[in-house]
């Protein structure tokens, strides 16, 4: 494990609170005890096979400040912290350089962070919301945990999410936990939701977003930010690769041609967006090609700013 430094309070207290406990390694580099001491210490820390406890340096020169926060008398001193109810908490104390003392002092402090399952589970629920799913949001593990992270997407829910492929103890005990066979899962506020079925079921009848505790959002607020999803998008139905209508396949061909880069948006896999967009735009059919959030138009339109030359000007 790596020793990272540190040089305020606050940034002490962000990476306690990150693993829960710490040792700390107060020193200076005139001092020749210290030179000793940084030895074992890193030895202690690369050793180290825990993720529940990092390890700490801090350079009473660069931060005089915390001599007197951290009650510092001489160096090098250790300390063994951890996070309770918001704050720092010493837990002991070691002063001088005394490296069998030490070593001791480490390894039974990191032996007693080894939480169990249970309290391991309980921390990864302290986000208001968190998904437990096989893969990560780059690259789902299952079809079940790509749907759930497509419904979330267009609910532009923003979460925490655990791979529960990567920790087998994770995995079987959060069953247990929550009496809940199978994944995904969807918590709020330590609570489960429910799997996918049950957050489909929220989602198609609007109901998601207050089962988890969230201001609903405005339909146009949301076609604003698909529109702006890149500077140049295009509402088809099917997409770029497999155009499910002529008009379609004819804009991709106009913008692949003039070497336009652009998002794109199959409108008929979400009829709230296809429906909502020509209200929005007033423009009653698709294509819909947009530049910076402004509608440009349909295929005629783009053909037209083909023939005369501008089409690449128009979109920027």
């Amino acid at each position: 494990m790596a020793v990272s430094e540190v040089k305020s309070h606050d940034e002490l207290k962000s990476l306690v609170e990150k693993t829960g406990r710490a040792v700390l390694n107060l020193l200076a580099t005139w001092a020749e005890p210290c030179e000793q001491m940084n030895a074992v210490f890193d030895v202690l820390a690369r050793t180290c096979t825990s993720e529940d406890v990092v390890f700490l340096k801090m350079n009473i020169e660069a931060s005089p400040k915390m001599i007197s926060v951290l009650d510092v008398e001489s160096v090098p001193t250790f300390l063994l912290l951890r996070f309770n109810k918001g704050d720092i908490v010493e837990e002991n104390r070691l002063v001088g350089a005394k490296p069998a003392e030490l070593t001791r002092m480490t390894e039974e402090f990191v032996k007693s962070t080894r939480m169990s399952t249970e309290e391991r589970i309980k921390r990864l629920l302290e986000p208001s919301i968190v998904l437990f799913l096989k893969g990560n949001r780059t690259t789902p593990k299952c079809k079940f945990s790509r749907a759930m992270l497509e419904i979330l997407d267009k609910e532009d829910i923003e979460f925490e999410h655990v791979n529960v492929l990567a920790d087998n103890d994770i995995r079987e005990g959060l069953k247990k936990h929550s009496n809940w066979p199978t994944y995904p899962q969807l918590y709020s506020n330590g609570n489960l939701v429910g799997g996918v079925d049950i957050v489909r079921e929220l989602h198609e009848t609007n109901k998601l977003r207050g089962e988890l505790g969230l201001t609903e959002v405005n339909q146009d607020d949301q076609l604003r930010k698909l529109i702006n999803r890149e500077k140049v998008m295009l509402f088809m139905k099917g997409n770029p690769q497999a155009p499910q209508c002529g008009f379609s396949s004819r804009i991709v061909n106009l913008l692949d041609e003039n070497g336009i880069k652009y998002g794109s948006f199959d409108i008929l896999s979400d009829d709230d967006v296809r429906q909502g967009l020509k209200k929005f735009s007033n423009w009653p059919t698709y294509p819909q090609l947009y530049s910076k959030g402004e509608l440009i138009g349909g295929l005629d339109i783009v053909k037209e700013l083909q023939e005369m030359g501008e089409l690449k000007s128009e979109l920027g």
